[in-house]
């Protein structure tokens, strides 16, 4: 099942090219923080890692081709402390390399080539975050999945010091001392925490007071309630994921959707970037 769902998933943009329009820079920065409910913004998983290497240059590429509004990358550190696009701890399931990327140098990450959801071995190779910022910043926002601990955080916020890419970004972590670590390193820029429908949400949502909000996956951190206390109460906007069942239903039905459009989430995180982002247009709920 999972196969045929990458395949679906590969091919559905090649229907769409004649529509296809690349990505609005400051349409997306305009709603980034907009707990409001006239749009609703499309975030890519890993970028377009259906028809390209995940985290890769040229998923982020396709990403900006086809309209999307935000790319979500996953980055850690090699051990010669340069900051690389990569999910998990070690590069086995991504690449013709093995090993831990803290244990690695960039030289050597470089000779690895990426494969891409089907397993094939293709051309790309695993990019540094800089290549990544000087490539997207200022026409996507970048999503940072922090896989890095505290001290390597300061490498990461360097990189985007250095690449000018604070307005192209936002950083998420669910540890809150690294959120509030990103404030004091690039005062201004944006944040993105997890918080949980419980009784410490309020205590989470005034001490940290991020930029968005993370739902959690769950039917309780999702009640509409939850959701319209952090729009209306603390003027934020909410993030969710449609990874997985919802994704999946939607290939089937793409009215699937619905149960994060109409509880009104600011931004879809999503496999199917291409689909969902045809099915709010349909919905006039994107440009």
């Amino acid at each position: 099942m999972k196969k045929g769902i990458l395949i679906i998933l590969w091919m559905l943009p090649l229907f769409v090219i004649a529509q296809q329009t690349p990505t609005d820079f400051t349409y997306v920065k305009k709603h980034l923080t907009d707990p409001g409910d006239e749009v609703i913004l499309v975030a890519a998983h890993r970028a377009m890692h259906t028809r390209y290497p995940e985290n890769s240059l040229a998923a982020i590429t396709d990403a900006i081709a086809h309209g999307v509004d935000i790319v979500e990358i996953d980055v850690r550190v090699s051990k010669d402390g340069i900051p690389v696009l990569m999910h998990n701890e070690t590069v086995d399931h991504i690449s013709t390399g093995s090993g831990k990327v803290k244990k690695i140098r960039l030289s050597k990450l470089r000779t690895f080539r990426l494969r891409d959801d089907r397993g094939k071995v293709t051309r790309h190779r695993i990019p540094t975050l800089e290549e990544a910022l000087n490539l997207g910043k200022d026409k996507i926002v970048f999503d940072i999945d922090l896989k890095v601990n505290i001290r390597n955080l300061k490498k990461v916020a360097a990189v985007v010091k250095k690449c000018d890419a604070v307005n192209s970004v936002f950083f998420y972590d669910s540890e809150y001392d690294k959120i509030r670590r990103v404030e004091r390193l690039l005062p201004g820029v944006l944040r993105m925490t997890k918080v949980h429908n419980d009784d410490k949400a309020k205590k989470y949502l005034g001490a940290l007071l991020p930029d968005i909000v993370h739902l959690g996956n769950s039917a309780v951190d999702r009640e509409v309630s939850f959701i319209e206390t952090v729009q209306q109460d603390y003027g934020l906007p909410v993030f969710a994921n449609a990874l997985g069942d919802i994704d999946e239903a939607a290939l089937e039905d793409v009215q699937a959707y619905d149960s994060l459009v109409e509880k009104k989430v600011n931004i879809i995180q999503t496999d199917a970037p291409v689909l969902l982002l045809q099915y709010l247009r349909q919905k006039n709920k994107h440009r």
